[in-house]
């Protein structure tokens, strides 16, 4: 497996342009149905790190490199034996690249309301976005810096397996314990790879 990085601050008018007109029809209709004109180079930044990947790992050029989506959104390539997986967060986007089926999620940590993790934290997570085990008025606050990193931490466990597994974020992650997947920061953001 390798993973791939971009700034999208370092993604120019020119690399978006050529990178656009590599996209089929039905993705440029996807990317220019976006508002955002970020939205639209994340979009188009994360193809262009996938198809730059998968013509590393499979040795085909990236005009030959065809990706497509199955019915529940998840990318795959057409026409190679490689599996990936893209996640973006602000300025960073990533990719994952394997043999095997793959998810990654990148995120940067802000600040969020504690009764978000009852939703999707099991109960060792809990205690370890806490720091102790919560009581119920805990869920009732603001997280502090610590707690807000540690979340997240857990969140991009959780949607890499999710990507991996091919589900998305609709699967029970309350019951799915992920602790023993490892994460790493970089540059003020936090990545997970399973």
């Amino acid at each position: 497996m390798k993973i791939y990085k971009y700034r999208l601050s370092d993604f120019s008018d020119e690399a978006y342009s050529y990178w656009y007109g590599l996209l089929h029809t039905e993705k440029k209709l996807r990317v220019d149905g976006y508002r955002s004109a970020d939205d639209k180079r994340r979009s188009v930044c994360a193809h262009m790190l996938a198809v730059r990947g998968i013509s590393e790992h499979t040795g085909l050029s990236f005009d030959e490199v065809r990706l497509a989506e199955d019915e529940n959104g998840k990318p795959f390539c057409k026409n190679a034996n490689a599996f990936f997986s893209i996640s973006h967060a602000d300025d960073m986007v990533v990719c994952a690249v394997s043999n095997e089926p793959v998810g990654i999620d990148v995120e940067k940590p802000r600040s969020i309301k504690l009764s978000v993790t009852r939703r999707v934290c099991t109960p060792m997570e809990l205690e370890y976005v806490f720091g102790y085990s919560p009581a119920e008025d805990d869920f009732k606050k603001a997280a502090d810096e610590a707690q807000s990193r540690r979340f997240f931490e857990i969140w991009v466990k959780k949607e890499a397996f999710g990507k991996r597994e091919g589900t998305g974020i609709a699967y029970n992650m309350k019951e799915t314990e992920l602790m023993h997947i490892p994460c790493f920061y970089e540059d003020g953001y936090v990545f997970a790879v399973c």
